[in-house]
């Protein structure tokens, strides 16, 4: 039947999808953003306790969310259905190895997304803008 190959096609793209945005934005967190508030917290005035904050909601969220969505893999979808699912993440895992920790994309990220925790005269002082 015409279903035994489009869900493990769709749950192969499930698979990229969920590493890339739930499994990454963890592996972000625990790589750049924690190690990079706590470099900035000794040169710079840093609200840490929003920042460490941020960052431990984004690791419950996205855990949850990925948790979840593994759970129910597991349990809803048929063997070659998960095969896909599992070769989609491990895909993108290693599509994904050489952009961990604090390369200059996810700095740049990281000030986008933290930028409130740090006052203006630090920011400009980082950026060179004053």
């Amino acid at each position: 039947m015409w279903t035994d190959y489009i869900v493990p096609f769709i749950m192969f793209f499930v698979g990229i999808f969920v590493y890339s945005i739930g499994v990454m934005q963890i592996i972000l967190v625990l790589s750049c953003a924690i190690p990079l508030t706590k470099r900035m917290a000794q040169i710079y005035i840093v609200d840490t306790k929003g920042a460490y904050k941020q960052s431990a909601m984004t690791i419950v969220i996205w855990t949850v969310v990925t948790a979840a969505v593994v759970a129910a893999v597991l349990y809803f979808c048929g063997k070659p259905a998960k095969i896909s699912f599992f070769i989609g993440a491990g895909l993108s895992f290693l599509i994904s190895l050489g952009k961990w920790g604090m390369s200059k994309s996810n700095v740049a990220d990281y000030f986008q997304a933290y930028a409130k925790f740090y006052p203006k005269k630090a920011l400009d002082d980082i950026f060179g803008t004053r």
